[in-house]
């Protein structure tokens, strides 16, 4: 019985305490006795004594939150903007409206929905910005709706307990300025939902132009070999669609002040660019003609710094993209027109003058281009337009092919001073091919615009003019490019790296190569996109690359094998330069011991191996916790099987680490002696004297005995050996000996040389001569002359040799 009765008593007094502690932990229950209390769900009332410290609490908070809803320039950069947008919107529309009523090209397609897209982000970076204050205002209700319901709970239990005065009225003072920042909040909250709407709506807008532009196209792409206009001779039928537009013009004008009024921060950064760029060319232009005196092929950037102000805007015409955003058709024109002027001038100073008429040629259709993208608005003018520059530039490639053919000039092409860039037999085949494939496009667009086949017509046209276009200020960019790597490897800091200093030439060459290889790859690019070939061809090489080999469950596709091998090439590259880096640049600051070079930069190149090789397998889609098992069995039977290779090996690395035999060392391992030259990673190779070179296995240069002749130092011992009469003085005859090795050059001072008395027989003396030489390589040279010094030494005295 008295184990029931203590479980009894035990489960009471745990009722009890539970009571208790719920009484305690919620005395807002409690206080629901009282009549005069009314509870709020969800809140606790605060006691007597904590009223101060809550109150200033609550009153940072409501600091805090206030201080959140003054529109700050952050939140309200979007109520300001959104006019702009929706005035820009409604210009882009219009013109969108009149590019597309007329036919558009896909290059004039290319370029509104550029321009939408551009207008897409801000909106969609204001729709974010707007959600995120929603989020935070939201936030700060439901703080406000929390303090609120303490407060009133407080407010409500302080009645029951008749505390002074000052404690309703700092009670009713809080709550009070709670009530006041809801009613901010809300306000605020309505003005940005309000904001968002109009917002979202402009998205709309702009999505449904982004989703006219796309059917255009597809359109376009559909009805690509159908007739779409009328015939080019059709004067009244193609003139009646521009008696509505007549007003684009003005309108175009107008957009054009508009944006000049309202961005004039544009056209001032735009200004301050060129001056930047102006004075760094002027204070060039004093160092590169020094540096072409000591660098004569430096010749062909001196135009560049010779023309400051051509250059500055021609430079500054790349940049022009990133700085005019949104900018009209009219100014896009005008500012075309303003980067072709000195890029034209500084062209003729870095071509060849058998490429002017190329440049000159250039020049007239890029003139009447930009005439025919300004009168967009007029379908008759446009076309005609467009028939005349086919024309021109059908006459042109006509004209220069036959002179190709027949071998002649135009002007006797000889080489103008200072050199300019003559284009070699390689690049005058690509010029010829380029010529007759555009001559033919060329044709074709000009027969295709007469015949009513528009959008082919300037699908054709508008790709090779772009892509000479793009070729002329490609290869202004490279030469302008040239002479900033010609800057940059004279100044500091490249200029303190050894290595820059000692194969700047080099240098030069590597960088511009890869400069103008990702020139070329940039214009192959957007030829491409301009004849919308760009987008079937990377599906194509998409689907070839990601075409998928199954072997079992290892599934593998032609891109992880191309990235692989991508991977591996990198991976000699960089160890390539590195290992140049580290020898022209840090082993001779470090005055490293002979032999540790060569061994730091060969672990490195086997550490760079082997990180790539890593790399290249995760490019190759393997599993790696497969694959350290598989190289764990592997390694299993490459120990069996390879045991001999695995011993060169680690040999090597012994022989990398340790350092018993170095590059350099004359060594003698067997009946084989010489200099060594590599050390690999299977075997080492040694140069013999007559010329030979050994390969002898590294373990067999840890296992077995091998002399090192220069382990310590580069000295090495002559030894020669003489017999004279034995009635001579023998202290004259080593005193002679002694004499010669002093005067024979590439003797080592130090040790001095010795001689010595070494045989004696009833009629001879024997002498050895033992001297140094520091000279190793040629210390065969050196005793020669060590015998012909002491044959000529022994004359001088009579001495006899017997």
């Amino acid at each position: 019985m008295k184990p029931r009765l203590y479980l009894v008593l035990l489960a009471l007094a745990l009722a009890s305490t539970c009571s208790s502690v719920a009484e305690n932990a919620n005395p807002a229950t409690s206080a629901t006795a009282s009549p005069t209390v009314t509870p709020i769900p969800g809140g606790t009332p605060i006691s007597l004594p904590e009223i101060v410290a809550e109150a200033i609490s609550a009153k940072r908070v409501l600091a805090a939150v206030n201080a959140g809803l003054v529109p700050s320039l952050a939140k309200t950069s979007t109520l300001r903007s959104l006019p702009d947008l929706e005035h820009q919107i409604d210009a882009r529309a219009i013109e969108s409206t009149t590019i597309l009523g007329n036919g558009p090209s896909f290059e004039a397609l290319d370029e509104l929905h550029e321009h939408w897209e551009y207008l897409a982000t801000d909106s969609t970076n204001w729709s974010l910005n707007l959600t995120q204050q929603i989020t935070d205002l939201e936030t700060d209700a439901t703080r406000l709706d929390q303090m609120a319901t303490t407060w009133n709970l407080t407010a409500n239990s302080a009645k029951t307990k008749n505390p002074p005065q000052e404690v309703p009225d700092r009670i009713n003072q809080v709550v009070a300025s709670i009530k006041e920042t809801q009613s901010a909040l809300q306000t605020r909250r309505s003005e940005v939902l309000s904001l968002q709407s109009r917002v979202a709506a402009q998205h709309g807008r702009i999505q449904a132009e982004l989703n006219t532009i796309q059917h255009t196209r597809q359109g376009l792409l559909n009805r690509l070999f159908e007739k779409d206009s009328p015939p080019l001779w059709a004067f009244n039928e193609i003139a009646s669609t521009d008696q509505s537009r007549q007003h684009a013009l003005s309108d175009a004008s107008r957009r054009l002040r508009e944006y000049v009024v309202q961005e004039p921060v544009k056209f001032a950064i735009h200004g301050a660019l060129i001056l930047c760029l102006f004075i760094a060319l002027r204070w060039a232009r004093g160092g590169i003609r020094r540096w072409v005196e000591e660098d004569p092929s430096l010749q062909r950037a001196v135009p560049l710094f010779e023309m400051p102000i051509a250059v500055s805007i021609a430079l500054s015409m790349f940049f022009a993209p990133l700085i005019y955003i949104e900018a009209p058709l009219l100014l896009r024109a005008m500012l075309g027109l303003t980067g072709l002027i000195p890029t034209v001038f500084l062209l003729r100073r870095l071509i060849d003058r058998e490429l002017y008429p190329f440049l000159n040629a250039l020049v007239v259709l890029f003139l009447l281009d930009l005439i025919r993208r300004m009168a967009i608005v007029f379908p008759l003018v446009t076309r005609e337009l467009f028939a005349v520059e086919m024309l021109v530039g059908a006459c042109f490639l006509i004209w220069r092919l036959r002179l190709s053919r027949v071998g002649g000039t135009d002007d006797g092409a000889q080489p103008m001073t200072p050199p300019r860039m003559r284009p070699g037999k390689s690049r005058r085949r690509l010029l010829r091919l380029f010529a007759g494939i555009s001559l033919i496009l060329l044709i074709a667009a000009l027969v295709g615009n007469c015949l009513g086949y528009v959008s082919l017509s300037y699908l054709l046209g508008n790709g090779v003019l772009a892509g000479a276009y793009l070729g002329l200020i490609g290869y202004a960019a490279v030469r302008m490019l040239e002479g900033f790597v010609v800057i940059a490897l004279e100044v500091r800091p490249l200029r303190y790296f050894v290595m820059v200093r000692k194969h700047r030439a080099l240098l030069r060459r590597r960088i511009m190569k890869g400069i103008e290889c990702l020139i070329f790859l940039l214009w192959l690019t957007l030829v491409l996109k301009k004849f919308q070939l760009l987008g079937p061809l990377f599906r194509g090489v998409s689907d070839v690359l990601n075409a998928t080999l199954i072997l079992g469950a290892f599934r593998l596709t032609l891109g992880q094998v191309i990235a692989g091998v991508i991977v591996i090439w990198l991976s000699f590259a960089v160890s390539k330069f590195l290992r140049f880096l580290l020898e022209e640049d840090v082993y001779d600051r470090l005055k490293l011991s002979r032999g540790l070079p060569y061994a730091i930069s060969t672990v490195l190149h086997y550490a760079v191996l082997l990180f790539g090789f890593f790399v290249a397998l995760a490019a190759l889609g393997v599993d790696m916790t497969k694959f350290t098992i598989l190289a764990g069995a592997f390694s299993v039977g490459v120990g069996f099987g390879l045991q001999n290779v695995i011993n060169n090996f680690v040999s090597g690395l012994i022989l990398l680490f340790e350092r018993p035999i170095k590059v350099g060392d004359v060594v003698q391992v067997g009946d084989a002696a010489g200099s060594v030259e590599k050390i690999g990673i299977r075997a080492s190779v040694i140069r013999t004297q007559d010329g030979s070179e050994v390969i002898i296995p590294n373990g067999q240069l840890i296992s077995n005995q091998v002399t090192n002749w220069t382990f310590s130092d580069r000295q090495r011992a002559i030894v020669i050996q003489i017999s004279v009469p034995r009635n001579v003085d023998q202290n004259h005859v080593a005193e002679l000996l002694r004499q010669a090795a002093t005067d024979t050059p590439g003797v080592a001072v130090t040790p001095p040389p010795q001689a010595f008395v070494v045989t004696l027989t009833s009629s001879t003396l024997g002498f050895e001569i033992r001297t140094w030489t520091d000279q190793f390589e040629d210390w065969m040279k050196v005793r020669g002359d060590l015998w012909a010094m002491i044959n000529r030494k022994l004359e001088q005295e009579n001495v006899a040799l017997a």
